[in-house]
């Protein structure tokens, strides 16, 4: 309407834009830490994170944002970084790749005996490397034993991952054969093994089984088979000694006492000969064709005994001797003898037998001792003891007699002497 134009004034405030120097994309193997990314902002009084890998955090200090941690799950993931700002905020967008690791498979292997020949190991990916107690490359000494080998791969990412397979080395049994053994020539003899399930015995045994060897030094090795297969070995000696021919004669076998019987050993194949006569007396002899002897002084029945021996072996030959009892004596007084000296009847004496001595007395008829003798056959020439020829006539004889088994005998009796 005419009139002059109003007029007003404002303030217009204009706030620079933030800006952001922005992280560089990373790419990392799970479960591996990630390399801090750090955002530099300016003019922002904090931030915020989204879309983060599982196990990453976010932080804020002195205008930096920080992101680190340990990925968890794999996969790509674009995260976004916004500056907290109330009039002017500026948003970035970085990428971070997270690599799985590569399965891995160590293999699998069979349980074997510990003396078995190198185990080759296989594992999955090709490429990677096996450790551990007794690997060397790519094979295991099943020697050292029971063991934990681990195998390593890295892929093309670089990611790493392993995989541990046991393997299980079984010891050998302990077999034992038992002990040495000594024989004598014709015994038998069972061999055992023990500390295994079966058993396998060279020269033909079988276990648990008697046989009889022959003469001489042999050496028997069983094998032994355990519930895992694995076998050990032993072996035992068996000795087998030549048996020795015992063989004693005797010169006599019977007799009355005092009887002297010579031995002679006929014996082979050993050294050493035991006697024991059976009553008593024992001796030792070392050579074939001795004669030992032994004297049996009573009445009685002997078992002589030879033992022949190596030392390890023995033989045993018997002979039975007899001993018998003295008979009674035999006493006969002639009632009449002739000392004319025409060469016949010519001495008194008194037949025995069995008897070790005589003693006897002659008197006449009045009782008057004419002649006295004693011994083992004692003789009266018809003189007196003085050498004087007596007259013809009945004298009468007192005698005592001794047995060979020492028993008393006494007795009487007369004689005619006649000259003519």
């Amino acid at each position: 309407g005419g009139c002059p134009p109003a007029t007003t004034t404002g303030t217009i405030t204009v706030t620079p834009q933030n800006t952001i120097a922005a992280g560089t994309s990373e790419t990392v193997c799970i479960n591996t830490a990630i390399t801090t990314i750090n955002l530099a902002t300016t003019g922002a009084t904090g931030a915020t994170f989204t879309g983060l890998p599982a196990g990453v955090t976010g932080s804020w200090a002195g205008n930096v944002a920080t992101i680190s941690g340990t990925p968890t799950a794999a996969g790509t993931f674009n995260y976004t970084f916004t500056p907290n700002d109330v009039i002017c905020n500026t948003t970035v967008q970085v990428a971070v790749t997270i690599d799985p690791l590569p399965v891995v498979d160590a293999g699998t292997y069979s349980s074997v005996c510990i003396d078995a020949g190198s185990i080759p190991l296989v594992g999955s990916p090709a490429g990677g490397v096996f450790s551990g107690t007794g690997v060397t490359g790519n094979n295991f000494a099943p020697s050292s034993g029971t063991q934990t080998v681990t195998y390593t791969y890295t892929d093309a990412n670089g990611c790493t991952n392993t995989d541990n397979q046991q393997i299980t080395i079984f010891n050998l049994p302990i077999v034992n054969a038992g002990s040495d053994i000594t024989l004598c020539e014709g015994e038998s003899v069972t061999l055992s093994g023990s500390g295994a399930t079966s058993y396998t015995w060279n020269n033909g045994v079988t276990n648990n089984q008697s046989f009889t060897p022959a003469v001489g030094p042999v050496v028997y090795t069983v094998t032994g088979t355990d519930a895992n297969g694995c076998v050990g070995t032993d072996a035992v000696s068996v000795t087998v000694v030549d048996m020795p021919d015992a063989e004693a004669i005797p010169d006599v076998t019977s007799g009355f006492p005092g009887l002297t019987v010579n031995f002679t050993n006929n014996s082979s194949i050993t050294p050493n000969y035991l006697w024991s006569f059976g009553d008593g007396g024992t001796g030792i002899t070392t050579n074939v064709g001795t004669t030992p002897s032994n004297t049996y002084g009573a009445p009685g029945t002997y078992t002589m005994i030879l033992e022949a021996t190596n030392g390890t072996c023995s033989d045993f030959d018997t002979v039975q001797i007899i001993v018998m009892e003295y008979p009674e004596p035999l006493i006969e007084v002639p009632n009449v003898f002739t000392p004319n000296n025409d060469g016949s009847n010519e001495f008194f004496f008194i037949n025995t037998e069995n008897t070790k001595s005589i003693q006897y007395i002659i008197v006449n008829r009045w009782g008057n001792l004419i002649f006295e003798d004693e011994g083992p056959n004692p003789l009266w020439n018809g003189n007196t003891a003085s050498g004087k020829p007596v007259e013809e006539g009945v004298y009468f004889i007192k005698y005592v007699v001794i047995g060979l088994n020492d028993q008393t005998y006494t007795g009487h009796g007369s004689v005619t002497l006649i000259r003519n």
